[in-house]
């Protein structure tokens, strides 16, 4: 079987783009009629420098957007290996590179059964009393032969957790459709 390379999803980063964009589009206008009024060179360059300031945020949303990301989990023959994305930045393989990132390796043979968990939290939603329920992690527990259960977060990944769960039991059936191969000495 060819291995599974799952990433990190980039689904909501447009909509922070847009969102910082629309905050800060009525300080850069009254930044740029402050320009255009000012009296000195220096009113000019400050308001300037304070547009710029401005324009960082929204740039390195984007700039951080159209990078490559390297993988969350990768599930291949040999296992499966979880990559920490803890951090916003993690996640991105030109990090990857320069900087180690912690993964962890377990082996099929380890692997005793796979079980996803989410948690949930309700909240008392407006007047009417009712209540809402909010998702807030869903882990996926592999559990191991070294009685070690393993967790690793597979939320905002480019596959849901039902899919990664079955792409996880299905390896490890294939794997254990194997035959077993016996060290004669």
């Amino acid at each position: 079987m060819e291995p599974v390379i799952i990433k990190k999803s980039r689904e909501g980063e447009e909509n922070t783009n847009i969102g910082c964009l629309l905050i800060i589009i009525v300080p850069i206008i009254w930044a740029a009629y402050e320009i255009i009024t000012a009296r000195n060179s220096f009113d000019r360059w400050f308001f300037a420098g304070f547009i710029v300031l401005l324009l960082l945020m929204p740039l390195e949303y984007f700039i951080v957007s159209r990078l490559p990301l390297g993988p969350s989990i990768i599930i291949s023959k040999e296992g499966i290996t979880f990559f920490s994305n803890i951090k916003r930045y993690s996640g991105l393989a030109l990090v990857r590179k320069y900087y180690p990132i912690e993964e962890e390796l377990i082996l099929w043979d380890e692997v005793k059964d796979f079980i996803l968990n989410t948690r949930y939290e309700e909240r008392p939603s407006g007047d009417q009393g009712g209540t809402m329920i909010i998702r807030l992690d869903t882990l996926i527990m592999v559990g191991a032969m070294d009685k070690k259960d393993h967790y690793h977060s597979i939320a905002n990944l480019t596959l849901s957790p039902e899919q990664i769960l079955s792409l996880c039991k299905e390896f490890h059936a294939a794997y254990k459709s194997l035959p077993k191969r016996s060290i004669i000495s």
